[in-house]
């Protein structure tokens, strides 16, 4: 199941697709809650997609997806773990948005450090899940806002 919500649009601003792969309700509503405490009153257009199982439409979907994208992925998600979601990502070659591994199980950060996913963080969910989230988001949001040129001198 795919549900999207509402865009912020204050100024013309690249859309920032925040994309959620949990399946736990509760903790949906946190990833989401820290993501709009991290956009406050800043000049942000974004759209929060929350993938709840990983099924034939997912990469499609990603795929479709204007503007940038930052990736919270749970481990633990009917359909593929959040690592192996994570190592599509990049093997569809996206190598620019920033993905943060989220779980319980601290036993996979080794997993997730040695994936060759390029991760920006690896978060525990009991673990001041609120204030690390918002730490990664705001750095996801800074790696986003870069713009990425070329410049050539004769």
């Amino acid at each position: 199941m795919i549900r999207c919500f509402g865009t912020k649009k204050i100024g013309e601003v690249t859309m920032i697709n925040f994309i959620i792969y949990e399946d736990n309700k509760k903790w949906q509503q946190e990833y989401k809650n820290s993501i709009l405490k991290t956009i406050g009153q800043n000049n942000i257009k974004y759209k929060i997609i929350i993938i709840e199982k990983y099924d034939k439409n997912v990469k499609e979907k990603i795929n479709n997806l204007l503007g940038k994208k930052i990736y919270l992925l749970d481990l633990e998600v009917p359909g593929k773990s959040g690592l192996d979601f994570a190592r599509e990502i990049r093997n569809l070659h996206d190598w620019q948005s920033p993905i943060i591994i989220i779980t319980s199980h601290e036993c996979f950060k080794n997993e997730g450090y040695t994936s060759k996913i390029l991760m920006l963080d690896f978060i525990l969910k009991n673990e001041d899940i609120q204030n690390n989230l918002r730490e990664s988001l705001r750095l996801a949001l800074e790696i986003n806002s870069y713009r990425h040129s070329l410049s050539f001198l004769s």
